[in-house]
């Protein structure tokens, strides 16, 4: 038995978001390895999505073991810029990573998102408090805990085995300022 969400498609739908918004030169930020499968599912939705809007292919960085650092996402951030500085909007494989390359942006004098926009992945804490506050995807993990902690219940009381069920849950786009091209607040 399986909850969850797919991260292949939860990737291409804030690519799709922040297309409809008017971005065009996409930049992601993820790991060095094929181990983080969920990292690799979001990198192959970013890249078939941008490829399926014509705006690719992305420009992809890859930097360190996952799970990816703010101290990398930093570094990642500056690599991704000195060899494509026209890169309109940056998604990151998480929130954490796309704070720091928010940080080290701003170390920069960069403004976010004036000069570059910045997305995440995950909708932790950090990115609802920190400034700008960060674009992401909500994938409701109580949500999965819930429903992953009913289903084991019915096979404990029922004494039946699940099989190989999957059940997928939701997940939305977070829009906030660090993607705002009006720079107003938006959540």
């Amino acid at each position: 038995q399986v909850v969850g969400f797919s991260n292949s498609e939860a990737m291409a739908l804030l690519v799709r978001t922040l297309a409809s918004q008017g971005y065009r030169k996409f930049g992601y930020i993820g790991g060095t390895t094929a181990r983080d499968t969920r990292g690799s599912q979001r990198r192959s939705g970013f890249q078939r999505t941008v490829e399926e809007l014509g705006l690719g292919p992305g420009r992809m960085i890859s930097f360190g073991v996952p799970p990816i650092t703010m101290e990398q996402g930093g570094q990642a951030i500056v690599s991704l810029l000195e060899r494509w500085p026209d890169t309109e909007v940056v998604l990151c494989v998480s929130d954490l990573s796309a704070f720091g390359a928010i940080m080290e942006c701003t170390r920069r004098g960069m403004k976010v998102p004036r000069d570059i926009a910045i997305a995440g992945f995950g909708d932790y804490e950090i990115s609802s408090i920190c400034h700008p506050r960060i674009t992401t995807i909500n994938v409701d993990c109580y949500g999965i805990g819930r429903q992953a902690a009913a289903r084991l219940l019915h096979a404990l009381q029922s004494g039946e085995a699940t099989g190989d069920e999957i059940t997928l849950t939701g997940y939305k786009v977070v829009l906030r300022e660090s993607t705002d091209r009006n720079g107003a607040p938006t959540a």
